[in-house]
């Protein structure tokens, strides 16, 4: 289930941002580091930087990718196309969110996933489990904002009725998911204000327009490098092997490699042909080097393998031309099992 009517109306005012207290907090971004790196740098050849929103409507504030580009762009000026996707649902809970990740979300390959709901501290670190298990994506968690059923802790407790703050702060760090202190802001913006918890609803839950742009701008707040350094290494999850090779048929071209799926880069030609890979001394898939002449391409060569050691072996076989390969990109998540690693 989604609703629109958030994101139309983001539409209709621009793009305009509202600014609003921020948590200026020198940790912001520690935890995307390979989301900083892909805005700040792009991707060759170029495809769009993909992200996934799910959870509570409100999260449908981001609008799509381009307006998020916009709000980036000056922050990251080679920053590259945006493909924003959103999957809602009133009351969405981290079990439901567990069940579109393998539905929807783990296939499309995705560079950041954002989660947006409440539910049980176990059901949180089932899914954040399965994403660092199955994918390279950073993660981002905005702890919920304020809603008149939390009436009860307003002044006494940051606590909703259905998430422990501490709790979800301490299983992202446990993660290395990025954690976004949104309900802290929420407080402090209101008691500025002097308002009440209603001034940034437009009913007993759901945001208002001035909710979705202060979810939108504690969102962006942390789409940057960090002051102090990243908490992880890009290079540990994914890695782009310059190889530059062009080989004839016959010739095949062998690489030990660690991860859970693999993508190649090379160049198209008329009289390009097809290459065999083989994963484990398994044939898995075909990719064809044929078409337009000189024109860089990505393909991906294997994916959902378990994420240890593999061995990958490119075979050439009909074709005029020389296979061009330029790179291979290797993913390997941050979890991994306990099988051992496929020997020679």
């Amino acid at each position: 289930m989604q609703s629109k009517g958030l994101i139309s109306a983001l539409l209709l005012v621009g793009c305009t941002h509202v600014v609003f207290p921020q948590d200026k907090g020198e940790n912001n971004g520690q935890s995307l580091a390979l989301t900083v790196q892909k805005l700040q740098k792009g991707f060759k050849p170029a495809r769009p930087l993909r992200v996934w929103a799910l959870g509570e409507p409100s999260i449908e504030s981001l609008g799509n990718g381009s307006i998020l580009r916009q709000n980036l762009i000056t922050r990251f000026p080679h920053c590259p196309k945006i493909e924003l996707k959103t999957k809602t649902v009133k009351d969405a809970s981290w079990k439901v969110l567990n069940q579109w990740i393998t539905m929807n979300v783990l296939h499309d390959h995705p560079d950041l996933v954002i989660l947006y709901a409440t539910g049980k501290p176990n059901e949180l670190d089932s899914l954040l489990t399965k994403i660092r298990t199955h994918s390279t994506a950073d993660i981002l968690v905005p702890s919920i904002h304020w809603r008149m059923i939390d009436g009860g802790n307003w002044g006494k407790i940051e606590n909703a009725v259905d998430q422990d703050i501490d709790v979800l702060r301490e299983t992202c760090r446990r993660h290395g998911a990025e954690f976004v202190e949104n309900r802290k802001i929420w407080g402090e913006h209101l008691r500025e204000k002097k308002q009440t918890i209603d001034k940034l609803l437009k009913d007993s839950e759901s945001i208002n327009a001035n909710g979705a742009n202060l979810l939108r701008e504690n969102i962006l707040a942390h789409l940057r490098k960090p002051v102090k350094n990243f908490n992880y290494k890009p290079r540990t999850r994914e890695r782009r092997v310059n190889v530059f090779f062009k080989f004839e048929p016959g010739e095949a071209f062998d690489l030990p490699f660690t991860g859970n799926r693999i993508e190649l880069v090379g160049i198209h030609s008329p009289e390009g042909g097809n290459a065999q890979i083989i994963i484990n001394g398994k044939p898995v898939s075909r990719i064809s080097f044929s078409g337009e002449n000189g024109k860089v391409f990505r393909a991906g060569i294997v994916t959902n393998l378990t994420n240890k050691r593999h061995f990958l072996r490119i075979v050439p076989e009909e074709g005029k031309a020389a296979l061009d390969i330029q790179a291979l990109e290797i993913y390997e998540p941050p979890f991994k099992p306990t099988e051992p690693n496929v020997e020679p």
